[in-house]
This record gives C-alpha cells, sequence and structure tokens, in this order.
C-alpha cells in the first residue's frame, strides 16, 4: 500500500503503486522551490484519485487533509484539483522518486503553467513523501 485515502463516508481506500498507474497518467513540466530548474513530473490527476475514492458522493464540496511520511501535514481545498491539473506524482524526470528525492508520491501543481500558482501562498500545498490523505466534507 502506497496511499491510503479515508473519506467522510467512513470508507477508506488504500492504493498500491499499480493501482495509481493503472489510472490514467499526467505529464506535468514545471519549476519548483525545492528543485532546480524544471523538471518533468507524472502521475494520475488528484481529481482522478479523489473520484475513485468518493466513489458516488460528491468530493468536489470537500477539503482534504494531506500527510507525509515525515509527519508534514496540510490541508488542500479538493476545488485546487478541479481548477489547475494538479497531479500525485509517481515519477520525477522519467524516474520513480526515493524518499530522499521527495518521493514516492509528491503532489505537484502545474506552477509554471499558471502566474498565481507561484504566489507563496500555494507552496505550502506541495507535500512530498505523501502518505495519506483525509477527505473532509465542507459546511
Amino acid at each position: 500500500m502506497l496511499l491510503r485515502i479515508q473519506t467522510p463516508w467512513q470508507d477508506t481506500l488504500s492504493l498500491t503503486e499499480q493501482d495509481l498507474l493503472a489510472l490514467p497518467q499526467t505529464e506535468v513540466r514545471t519549476s519548483t522551490p525545492w528543485t532546480d530548474g524544471t523538471r518533468i513530473f507524472r502521475g494520475p490527476l488528484l481529481r482522478d484519485v479523489l473520484k475513485l475514492a468518493a466513489r458516488e458522493h460528491d468530493v468536489l464540496n470537500t477539503s482534504l487533509l494531506a500527510k507525509s511520511l515525515n509527519d508534514y501535514h496540510v490541508q488542500i481545498p479538493s476545488s485546487d484539483a478541479w481548477k489547475w491539473d494538479v497531479i500525485i506524482a509517481l515519477r520525477m524526470n522519467g524516474h520513480p522518486m526515493s524518499r530522499r528525492d521527495k518521493g514516492p508520491l509528491w503532489i505537484i501543481y502545474p506552477r509554471d503553467s499558471h502566474a498565481e500558482l507561484k504566489r507563496p501562498h500555494y507552496d505550502h500545498r506541495w507535500p512530498w513523501q505523501l502518505h495519506f490523505i483525509e477527505l473532509y466534507e465542507l459546511p
């Protein structure tokens, strides 16, 4: 199990690397505040993973708490996944990411494609070493 997702509907989804790779893969070419130059990231769209976890429920009206192996956690509005092509990256420059390289999973925003995403306000929404997502329904 590589990623576990807990929903407000008392469902838990455990995904392996093979499960994530079986979803349509998206490539994002972008710079990050933590890497040098432009990198090529590849993985499923965050919205596709959220839809898989939500099943028949409306996931657009949720927020997610993303937790990393290093105990970092961040609240991310689910609407980000529909506003931009945010991915859960499994590959950087064609290679799997080790923990040392911020892997095995890293939430990646298409930062270089949208000027708004270059604002520091969004930098904290890039958890690396992602292993758990908890969805919350918004009031």
